[in-house]
């Protein structure tokens, strides 16, 4: 049996007419950035099973930071480098597929193995190719769809950057918490209201374990404060030669 979103969209190109309409009337800038069903996909374009690779993503960290401090005779601050490599993978991928996700009447498969990752010179995530599909199980609900984009995409590539050494993962999970609240803000404001949108926030980072029992990584990742939600901790971008605070640092913030 068909399901809702292959009734509505009986081609690719319907499909993705309607996801560049979700953008632009949303953030334009993700079409720039955010490909679905490309047919011309880049020879050098990777899954994450290539970029992750035990030589591959450290590979793309010395690059990372060769572009930072070669010629800077400064020692790297490696916390600050992950930081802000993760803020370009999870800002580049994630904001898209939450937008799909509210917005299509079905629920996308978020999994790694659709999507594809080209590179830019420095070793940061440049462009991504996302290949569509549906899940056979599609809840109605957003809060369950978002556990499954935690589950079936986050925490798996989580995992693989947590190999890294050098990586504060807790800071890089503060980072992707505060990501999904604010573009979940950001689409009610430019969609319209979101349907149980408190209890989505309270689940998500205000509550300390997944329904299974397992801990929640997105716990109080971002917090009450200020009469409003922060994010929890600064994401250390500050650290890098030439980079400057966010807009939203929580230590501009504070009385």
């Amino acid at each position: 049996m068909a399901n809702a979103a292959e009734v509505i969209y009986p081609s690719t190109t319907a499909i993705s007419d309607e996801i560049a309409s979700l953008f632009a009337r949303t953030f334009v800038h993700f079409s720039e950035s955010f490909y679905v069903d490309a047919v011309d996909i880049p020879k050098d374009s990777v899954l994450l099973e290539q970029w992750s690779a035990e030589n591959s993503l450290p590979a793309l960290m010395q690059n990372y930071e060769n572009h930072y401090y070669s010629e800077t005779g400064l020692n790297p601050n490696h916390k600050a480098l992950h930081s802000l490599w993760g803020q370009w993978y999870f800002g580049l991928v994630i904001p898209p597929m939450i937008l799909m996700l509210l917005a299509l009447p079905a629920t996308i498969d978020t999994r790694p193995e659709r999507v594809r990752i080209k590179f830019h010179a420095t070793g940061r995530p440049e462009t991504i190719y996302y290949q569509h599909d549906w899940l056979d199980n599609s809840p109605s609900s957003l809060l369950q769809r978002l556990y499954l984009l935690l589950d079936h995409h986050i925490i798996p590539v989580m995992k693989r950057i947590e190999r890294q050494p050098k990586a504060n993962t807790r800071l890089i999970w503060n980072n992707i918490g505060y990501l999904m609240f604010w573009y979940l803000r950001e689409f009610a404001n430019k969609l319209g209201p979101i349907e149980g949108y408190d209890a989505i926030i309270e689940n998500l980072f205000l509550t300390s374990n997944l329904p299974d029992g397992r801990e929640n990584p997105l716990y109080r990742t971002v917090i009450p404060r200020n009469g409003g939600i922060e994010r929890r901790t600064c994401c250390q971008r500050n650290k890098l030669p030439g980079v400057g605070s966010c807009l939203d640092c929580p230590l501009e913030s504070r009385p």
